[in-house]
């Protein structure tokens, strides 16, 4: 239940985050499922006001981020709803982590072909996390059970937590207020 509360507080700052419960040793489907909403909401929520008026420059990545978030939110939906069919099967929990990392994949590869300029750095952070949650999924898509799907499960909420103050920071330097509930 704790585990579900945390999800809670990470949902109240992201628009699109799913609880986990279940016990820690074997994974179900809605386990799986919820792990994509975790880390794809987090990083790709965009708003559509901005926070300061940025200069011409950073206006425009500020353009292009939010082309990339909305790109990413639309793949998100689809992504839940594989979540959700997955529910009770371990094979199908893992078939759907692989379309998430799919999704993933395509976000950070957007996110790299941009030179963010003066943003880079803040870009650079939101690109190691997404790199570090990939290869969580890949442990988990080729997870061998249950007990090791759900070992790398469980790893996700701390990286997500990362990835969000990292993508804040990030639409912070590019005039964007922070992802809202």
């Amino acid at each position: 239940m704790a585990r579900t509360k945390g999800l809670a507080i990470l949902a109240a700052t992201v628009l699109i985050l799913g609880a986990c419960s279940g016990s820690s040793t074997t994974p179900t489907a809605s386990a799986t499922t919820q792990q994509p909403s975790v880390v794809a909401a987090i990083a790709l929520t965009p708003s559509a006001a901005t926070a300061a008026s940025p200069s011409p420059a950073v206006a425009s990545l500020a353009s292009a981020y939010s082309e990339i978030a909305d790109k990413g939110n639309a793949a998100l939906v689809q992504c839940n709803k594989d979540r959700a069919a997955a529910i009770g099967s371990l094979t199908k929990a893992k078939a759907a982590a692989q379309e998430c990392l799919n999704t993933y994949i395509g976000y950070v590869t957007d996110l790299k072909a941009i030179n963010w300029g003066p943003v880079q750095p803040q870009a650079d952070k939101v690109i190691a996390d997404m790199d570090n949650i990939d290869s969580l999924m890949v442990l988990m898509i080729n997870a061998p059970d249950a007990t090791s799907f759900r070992s790398a499960y469980d790893q996700l909420d701390p990286m997500g937590a990362t990835l969000l103050v990292d993508a804040n920071a990030m639409r912070a330097a590019l005039g964007l207020p922070p992802t809202q509930s």
